[in-house]
């Protein structure tokens, strides 16, 4: 298996067709633990600016006694994207049940949503026991609307959520 490239052993039939192999030969092996499923995802690069630019953070939160900055008086803000919902999503179901519908105008035009989120650092006290968790908070740009017409997922003035485009004035 290691000497095919990385391309063909992305799904578990083609790892199983680049090996001359069955799928549940395959599965076997899995099983076993002679092959492992592995996940990669994208690392960033960094520049040599960009690890200059660190460094000089680094050394700016250095105390004159040689310790770093406790960072108690920090607030991390962050935003983060989600998708309203997935493309694809698996159910396990009993025999009786229907198979769930969803629909979405095109696959490749899924609602998102972007949140806002604010931390800090846990406070504890003299004793080691936690008295903060450190949470702000987490807050959507979005809000919620009645709904104008009927549709045949919901009557009208049903309170739906909204997101708005975010820019400096959100």
């Amino acid at each position: 298996l290691a000497e095919q490239p990385f391309e063909s052993r992305q799904t578990l039939r083609s790892a199983a067709a680049s090996l001359s192999i069955s799928t549940t030969t395959l599965l076997k092996a899995i099983k076993s633990g002679e092959v492992k499923m592995n996940s990669i995802s994208v690392k960033p690069m960094l520049t040599n600016a960009n690890k200059d630019f660190r460094f000089q953070f680094c050394c700016s939160e250095i105390l004159p006694n040689g310790l770093f900055h406790d960072m108690d008086d920090r607030i991390h803000v962050d935003e983060k994207w989600f998708y309203v919902d997935k493309v694809t999503r698996r159910f396990y179901m009993s025999e009786h049940e229907g198979r769930p519908h969803k629909t979405a105008r095109h696959r490749s035009h899924l609602e998102k949503v972007m949140f806002l989120c604010a931390v800090a650092r846990p406070r504890y006290n003299e004793f080691n026991n936690m008295v903060w968790n450190g949470r702000i908070g987490i807050w959507p740009f979005a809000h919620q609307v009645p709904a104008r017409n009927n549709s045949v997922n919901r009557p009208a003035g049903t309170m739906e959520w909204k997101t708005f485009p975010v820019d400096a004035n959100a």
